[in-house]
């Protein structure tokens, strides 16, 4: 192959190997497993703390009441009548309404337990998998240490 004036040959450039589309998959289904978990997690330990400081004040005082959960309300379901099993189980109390409702202090915990699980999950990642010199990278420089300046 030329290119232009010149007369020197290209190599034919070799593609890259893709990610295979599993791991693809995988990545995806794990995205949403640990932002969902984390939205739980997080929903759980506020419940936590709520119940543990009505037992034992620990928190602050503008907080002595709890961690207050300010709901915005967008959308109310009712059932045309009480839903008392669900499948093959039952329920021990009947359903009449589900809300669709957003609380402020649930998706600001779950966006820090997120982070932080994305996190872990990356330095795990980069411990177990680390990155491989490929055919254009430099070997990495050897430096002579010097004895008398190690303790």
């Amino acid at each position: 192959m030329t290119s232009g004036r010149s007369w020197r040959l290209q190599e034919a450039r070799v593609k890259k190997k893709g990610i295979d589309p599993v791991w693809r998959g995988i990545g995806c289904f794990m995205f949403l497993i640990l932002t969902v978990g984390s939205y739980f997690v997080a929903d759980a330990a506020l419940n936590a703390i709520n119940d543990a400081n009505r037992v034992n004040r620990f928190l602050p005082a503008p907080f002595q009441g709890g961690i207050p959960r300010y709901n915005l309300n967008f959308y109310t379901y009712e059932f045309p009548r009480a839903v008392t099993e669900i499948g093959p189980l039952k329920l021990d109390r009947p359903i009449k309404t589900v809300p669709l409702r957003l609380e402020f202090i649930s998706l600001a915990a779950t966006l820090f337990i997120s982070i932080v699980g994305f996190g872990l999950m990356v330095l795990i990642w980069g411990m177990l998998n680390p990155p491989k010199l490929g055919p254009k990278d430099a070997p990495p420089v050897r430096r002579k240490i010097d004895p008398r300046k190690v303790r």
